[in-house]
């Protein structure tokens, strides 16, 4: 697996560094052994992830192509219901059971920091709760240009750092897949980057307010109470909504006198 990696790195024009290498090798390390195992506690995340694919599908209308960076077993494209979808994960184990979950769609072995060697555009890019767990945000953010048009939209989302001590103690308790180290971005800074790198932002709000599956409660709360404030600063995750900035969107968007 890691000299499949390695070549997919020699094929792109940025160099990893000794660090990064070692960074990514133990977090693939992680996401294979956890891609193997049994865990019998997941109904605790299925809601979230479940809450997630609605927003998505709200987000992305069927048909669309769709790229997912951090795909994971690939149940948040499959969701989509994209007429071609991409998913692209640093995990061997990852791929091989969305390969076998979906074989509809389309899985690459690849690291997301050198995504070069993939020529297509796509409508729609899912970045779900992955940039948390990136060695460099910017660098990721910024080799998405050539996967898009003018029109394609970047839908991330992210854990609010707020959630980073709960989300542990959750995690000791076994009651959700434990995760290595988080970034645990604001969504400002990833707002920022996203400027940095000529995208703009036409949207970013809150979402699941409540991560667990109580009848009637849990919809009313993640569906009306997680949109009003100040509820919604203590959302488990964030979500923005950006477009590249070019030549035809400025346009548009820059008004005009006659």
């Amino acid at each position: 697996m890691n000299q499949s990696l390695n070549k997919i790195e020699g094929e792109n024009q940025h160099p990893t560094s000794p660090s990064m290498s070692a960074h990514q090798k133990e977090r693939s390390a992680h996401w294979d052994k956890l891609a193997t195992s049994v865990d019998k506690k997941r109904n605790y995340a299925e809601y979230y992830h479940t809450r997630l694919n609605t927003i998505l599908r709200f987000q992305i209308s069927p048909g669309q192509r769709v790229l997912e960076i951090g795909c994971g077993f690939g149940d948040h494209l499959a969701s989509v219901d994209p007429s071609y979808g991409l998913g692209i994960d640093f995990s061997e184990e990852m791929i091989e059971q969305g390969r076998k979950r979906h074989p509809h769609l389309n899985f690459e072995l690849a690291d997301a920091h050198n995504l070069g060697h993939i020529r297509e555009k796509f409508d729609s890019i899912i970045i779900s709760d992955f940039l948390n767990d990136a060695w460099d945000v910017q660098r990721i953010i910024t080799s998405l240009h050539p996967l898009c048009t003018s029109q394609t939209r970047i839908i991330i989302n992210m854990y609010n750092h707020l959630w980073e001590a709960p989300l542990k103690i959750v995690e000791k308790c076994g009651l959700v897949r434990p995760t290595d180290a988080q970034n645990f971005l604001a969504r400002k800074d990833v707002t920022n980057l996203l400027h940095l790198a000529d995208f703009e932002v036409i949207r970013e709000w809150a979402e699941v307010l409540l991560p667990l599956p109580i009848p009637l409660l849990s919809s009313l709360i993640n569906r009306f109470l997680v949109k009003l404030w100040p509820f919604q600063f203590f959302a488990l995750s964030n979500f923005i909504v950006a477009r590249p900035v070019t030549i035809e969107n400025k346009a548009v968007d820059e008004p005009t006198t006659s």
